[in-house]
């Protein structure tokens, strides 16, 4: 499944209230990931291969109120990053 750029930006509606949020193509992809949660599988040439990210819990996705604190979790866990007030 191919992940839109509007789906980038929906993502980062999510996270609004922790700040600016701009979505970043990386690996084919784009770089936004939560702790706890399944591991994100891709289609690479034909074959589901698991990567080294996370996908946000389902519930989390349905507004910004539940994806603060699995955003402000991934913050935390982030070495060298400014955490979120």
């Amino acid at each position: 499944m191919a992940i839109t750029a509007d789906f980038a930006d929906y993502c980062c509606e999510l996270l609004s209230s922790l700040g600016p949020c701009k979505p970043k193509r990386m690996f084919g992809g784009w770089g936004i990931s939560a702790e706890g949660c399944a591991r994100f599988t891709d289609d690479v040439k034909g074959k589901l291969m698991g990567m080294n990210y996370y996908a946000a819990p389902a519930d989390a996705m349905e507004s910004p109120a539940l994806m603060t604190p699995w955003a402000r979790m991934a913050l935390q866990a982030a070495p060298g990053l400014p955490k979120a007030g």
